[in-house]
């Protein structure tokens, strides 16, 4: 253990080491909703590293709420929590998230600090960070501890799933500084970590949608919440095409490159190497929190995922060889497997394909 009685002033400057921690963009948020029963608000805040909590309390982050009456809404006005309407929930708007730094203490400038409080300190913290937190800590009183034991108040940790037994006592090291430069022993409610889902709904799923589409910009946040990849342009990796056009019209320009996989294809053998799919599809996926079946959500009943996109898993690359093919099976086999990109070899000798297709003899 270590303990001490001096105090001293401590400036906290950044740190290369700290920087590439990746976090979601709730990650450690609190929230909660009023008068809201659709699952999809819900679930696109936990799939994005926050907790919801069926209470409201001066520890809630913000408030999903439409109805300014409720009590919920009532309470979080008073505290200065933001409150958030469902239509601008899949804005992108982080400043509507905003709140005030507040500080709420148990007591203020006390003469100990950390007095018969005990921390531990994960040893694999970056060392300057480390370094700083002990120093505070037994500085103000505090102590720190090796071993973690039932009077073990604090656990401060980057590796949260390794001291996941020791949940309840997991807090995030800005609880140490904040304390002490507001002088304050502070409540740490605002500071306890949460375990976020870790879910990827859309594993390897590289999504594009309909640029002229109504919200658009809202179900890019809706995919990429899901684990999607969202591109802003169609190419030969998208495996959905998100849109409301049943005609297709935004399509036309892939269709009509000579470079794209639909160059040379007449209108009625159009057959599109990634599913079209309805916006729905999308809500239902995040409804659900599961990988909802495409096929009842087809915007075109031409759609066809001709190269099993979609079956997700990964494959080795197929390469497919002819030989001894009479020319005009072979050129009209060449032109289609040219048109979607697959790779092929023409030789009579063996040259390490995944698929032979050979002329009868």
């Amino acid at each position: 253990m270590e303990h001490s009685n001096c105090t001293s002033t401590v400036f906290i400057q950044s740190d290369p080491e700290l920087q590439g921690f990746e976090i979601k963009p709730f990650q450690g948020a609190v929230f909660t909703t009023s008068g809201i029963s659709e699952e999809i608000y819900n679930n696109y805040f936990i799939l994005l590293g926050a907790k919801y909590e069926p209470n409201c309390s001066i520890f809630t982050d913000f408030l999903v709420c439409d109805n300014e009456d409720s009590e919920k809404y009532k309470f979080c006005k008073k505290y200065e929590i933001p409150v958030i309407k469902t239509s601008q929930v899949f804005s992108g708007n982080y400043s509507l998230f905003k709140k005030k730094t507040k500080y709420d203490a148990k007591q203020l400038r006390p003469k100990a600090m950390f007095f018969e409080r005990v921390f531990y300190i994960d040893p694999k913290l970056p060392k300057q960070l480390f370094n700083k937190l002990r120093r505070i800590i037994i500085e103000n009183e505090g102590t720190r501890v090796s071993l973690i034991s039932e009077d073990t108040e604090y656990v401060i940790t980057f590796n949260y799933d390794e001291y996941r037994e020791h949940s309840s006592k997991l807090i995030h090291y800005q609880y140490i500084f904040d304390c002490f430069e507001s002088n304050s022993l502070l409540y740490s409610g605002f500071y306890r970590y949460h375990f976020p889902i870790s879910k990827v709904v859309l594993q390897n799923a590289v999504s594009v949608v309909d640029k002229d589409m109504e919200n658009a910009n809202e179900y890019i946040y809706k995919l990429k919440s899901l684990g999607s990849n969202v591109k802003g342009v169609l190419d030969s990796r998208c495996t959905h095409y998100i849109t409301k056009d049943a005609n297709l019209s935004s399509l036309k320009s892939f269709v009509n490159d000579p470079n794209s996989q639909m160059g040379g294809q007449k209108d009625d053998e159009q057959r599109f190497p990634f599913l079209v799919l309805s916006p729905d599809w999308v809500d239902q996926c995040l409804i659900l929190l599961k990988h909802t079946k495409e096929s009842k959500f087809s915007a075109n009943k031409l759609t066809l995922n001709f190269r099993r996109r979609l079956s997700f898993k990964k494959q080795e690359e197929m390469v497919f060889q002819f030989t001894g093919l009479p020319l005009f099976f072979k050129d009209e086999a060449i032109r289609k497997f040219r048109n979607f990109g697959i790779k092929f070899v023409d030789s009579d000798k063996f040259e390490g394909c995944t698929h032979l297709i050979m002329g009868v003899t």
